[in-house]
């Protein structure tokens, strides 16, 4: 079977060995859930997820959320997020951890994109974390175990 051109599009090609077969486990510091729901969004899109939670076989986990060297001034021009991510792989049948790795990822917002200094620190976040959770989308549809 050939990999559809929505599967090539995204990166995903028959014999990915977690296609469907993860579910979103624990996010930790993501207090309000945004993370996590755009986490699973991106999971989602990759096809990565399993349809039912009680068919995945692995377990991905975010265990640490940290923003490095931030200093955000609420009166600044641009706004650049620094984001380390460290995710976690579980097998759920053995509970065994078959990858761990902390992503990092930074992203800026300026004036272009928003007047508000408020608005331009969320923006930032927002492209930091899209870019980390693409990062780790992209090592999980190539990694082996």
């Amino acid at each position: 079977m050939v990999a559809n051109k929505a599967d090539r599009a995204i990166g995903v090609a028959e014999g990915q060995q977690f296609k469907g077969t993860l579910e979103l486990g624990r996010v930790e510091g993501d207090t309000k859930g945004l993370l996590k729901q755009a986490l699973s969004e991106s999971l989602r899109g990759a096809r990565l997820l399993a349809e039912d939670n009680g068919k995945a076989a692995y377990t991905l986990e975010v265990t640490e959320i940290r923003f490095p060297g931030q200093r955000i001034f609420e009166f600044g021009f641009e706004f650049t997020a620094a984001l380390d991510v460290e995710y976690a792989l579980i097998e759920k049948a053995s509970g065994k951890v078959v990858y761990k790795k902390t992503l990092s990822s930074k992203a800026s917002a300026n004036m272009s994109d928003s007047w508000f200094a408020g608005n331009r620190k969320l923006i930032a976040l927002e492209r930091a974390a899209r870019d980390n959770f693409e990062k780790v989308v992209d090592e999980l549809l190539s990694l082996k175990v």
